[in-house]
């Protein structure tokens, strides 16, 4: 039975031997805030993994605006410093910028997280960000139109329809995509695979039965 009070889902089933509150509780609260929302992203069902991120952003932007140049972020125990590590190395992520130089170097009276490495951790996490928009953006342009023509190999034939190709030197044919051991090919109407050559020479391709493609 899950525990989501004491023990939530997303953070088990992220695979974390402690709970983020371990090091959230003594972090400030924007800090400790961006944390949270950096554990739990890509995790947490019905909360998008881009939304985490994007909230996660909102709130170090806030801590970096509530610091001085060069101060301390937090200083955290030897006990909230061995939880850090250790989400920090599931993570690899966003997470590893803000903790591990300042849980390798330890101050008088704890583990430092300076500005810098709060600085650094939004950096990723803004990378992180840019690069699973551009995913969505692949993934979107990417997907395969049965009303019109396809870039390939761009995107990906279904197997087996019957298709008008055109190739990058003009010609024209009517073939079929197909999945092979070694991957795919495009084939004649009869099943037959085209000169790997010839194959990928294809630039564009669309059903042949589209009413829209009659001549």
């Amino acid at each position: 039975m899950n525990d989501n009070i004491n023990h939530p889902k997303h953070y088990e089933d992220a695979g974390y031997l402690v709970q983020p509150i371990d090091v959230c509780q003594e972090l400030p609260f924007c800090l400790g805030n961006a944390v949270k929302y950096l554990c739990r992203a890509g995790n947490k069902e019905g909360c998008p993994e881009l939304e985490d991120l994007k909230k996660a952003q909102w709130y170090l932007n806030r801590q970096l605006a509530l610091l001085d140049n060069g101060s301390m972020a937090a200083v955290l125990s030897a006990r909230g410093a061995c939880a850090a590590r250790f989400i920090a190395e599931k993570h690899n992520g966003p997470l590893r910028w803000l903790f591990e130089n300042g849980i390798c170097g330890a101050a008088a009276n704890g583990f430092v997280v300076l500005r810098t490495d709060v600085v650094s951790c939004l950096a990723a996490v803004r990378m992180a960000i840019y690069q699973l928009v551009e995913q969505k953006e692949d993934e979107e342009v990417r997907e395969y139109d049965p009303h019109g023509w396809n870039d390939f190999p761009e995107v990906e034939p279904p197997e087996g329809v019957l298709m008008r190709v055109e190739c990058r030197d003009g010609r024209k044919a009517c073939a079929k995509y197909r999945l092979f051991i070694e991957g795919g090919s495009w084939c004649d109407v009869n099943g037959g695979a085209w000169p790997e050559a010839y194959s990928q020479s294809v630039a564009r391709f669309r059903p042949w039965d589209d009413p829209e493609d009659e001549e």
